[in-house]
């Protein structure tokens, strides 16, 4: 609160007499603002003058109590009297006061939706990551929702840059926390400003190069051994590359896949399951029906796992299966170059090549994409019914016969 007073300065005298200032007193400290009026009297006469001067200030004292406004906006305030620019300022510092009452800081609104899409048997992982890395850059602090901002973000990517992150891992990164930041937004009860900061700074990944390696080299992985004078690694490497096989025979299928695969999954010599990428979609994404050829039934007689649930239970599916990815494609690396073949092998590269040896065999792309588990996007195939099974077991039998003779 501020007061304030219409006074005579006797403390000093001049050659027009005592001025007459105006006394403030906030927080303990006095403010003189001189008015250029002086008096030779012992007492401040109230002329019509001062009663006007002391009326106008009653009024504008009122005003700064009534906000409640800091030292420098009084000050103004008495000087000046308020304008529309002050009523201006004065909303949006209002606005701004309001929204950050009303906000939530970033890793309590994350939390919140972790364990709304945990409880709702989602994934939540890069939501957890996305909070760790803002929470690392921030030295432990904490941000309100409304305070993020595209320099603030600006400083988030040149932090990874510098700490060596590439641009595939900062636009993950963003795209979670943008995920975080517009679901915030969307529950009014938060009073999340509009807009969206992270608008024009997350990069498009660049396309990945399709591997080229031909059906008569893939073939030379079945007769692969590895050079290593470790039993337990020949073994490991061995087995490494007839998994990466197995990928290929069941329809190119992902790494992550057949490491969530089930005994459940396997009857009559078919697997069926959905894609672990679609386990948030509604109803879990297309269905995979596959028939398994002689290949892939051995590979599971000899790698499944009948003691677990999961059939290849050496796969960590849990916060490990990042790291042992990693080493997997170490070790298909490593096969490539003992088979001289042109591209590296990967554990995504089964679905690129894969989709490629169907392409070329001129094979339709609807069933394609139902061995590999896409959904045909336009109006006209929501009319089309999935293709029997007769049809894809002839086609997936096509492809696989130029690997596995």
């Amino acid at each position: 609160m501020i007061r304030g007073k219409v006074i005579l300065d006797k403390r000093r005298s001049t050659k027009k007499g005592f001025p007459v200032k105006i006394r403030l007193f906030y927080k303990g400290k006095y403010t003189y603002i001189p008015l250029k009026i002086y008096q030779f009297s012992k007492e401040l006469n109230h002329t019509t003058e001062i009663r006007k001067i002391e009326y106008k200030l009653s009024r504008r004292l009122d005003y700064c109590n009534e906000y409640d406004l800091n030292y420098e906006d009084s000050l103004y305030i008495i000087k000046n009297g308020p304008n529309d620019q002050f009523a201006v300022n004065k909303l949006e510092k209002d606005l701004e006061n309001l929204r950050s009452k009303n906000s939530i800081t970033f890793s309590e609104f994350a939390n919140i939706l972790i364990y709304e899409k945990e409880a709702k048997g989602l994934s939540s992982q890069h939501l957890k990551e996305a909070v760790n890395q803002l929470t690392k850059f921030l030295s432990g602090k904490s941000l309100l929702i409304n305070d993020i901002n595209y320099e603030l973000l600006n400083q988030f990517i040149l932090y990874k840059k510098l700490s060596g992150t590439g641009e595939h891992g900062i636009s993950y990164y963003l795209r979670s926390m943008r995920t975080i930041y517009l679901e915030a937004q969307r529950r009014e009860s938060y009073g999340i400003k509009s807009g969206n900061p992270f608008k024009g700074l997350i990069k498009k990944g660049k396309k990945k190069e399709i591997p080229n390696i031909s059906p008569e080299d893939l073939r030379r992985i079945f007769n692969y051994e590895s050079n290593s004078s470790s039993l337990a690694n020949k073994r490991s490497m061995k087995r490494t590359a007839r998994i990466w096989l197995f990928q290929f025979a069941i329809g190119g299928q992902d790494y992550i896949d057949i490491a969530h695969l089930t005994w459940d999954n396997i009857s009559n010599d078919r697997i069926r399951f959905q894609r672990y990428k679609n386990k948030n979609k509604p109803g879990g994404g297309p269905i995979i029906d596959n028939r398994l050829n002689r290949y892939a039934l051995d590979i599971i007689k000899k790698y499944g796992d009948r003691s677990s649930r999961r059939i290849f239970s050496f796969i960590p599916i849990d916060k490990r299966y990042k790291h042992h990815r990693q080493n997997i494609n170490r070790s298909l690396k490593t096969i490539s170059a003992a088979l001289e073949f042109q591209s590296e092998l990967k554990t995504k590269s089964p679905r690129y090549l894969f989709r490629t040896y169907a392409g070329n065999l001129l094979i339709n792309t609807l069933v394609i994409m139902q061995i590999q588990g896409h959904t045909p996007q336009g109006i006209t195939f929501g009319y089309q019914r999935r293709l029997p099974n007769s049809i894809i077991d002839k086609e997936l039998a096509k492809i696989n016969k130029q690997i596995f003779i």
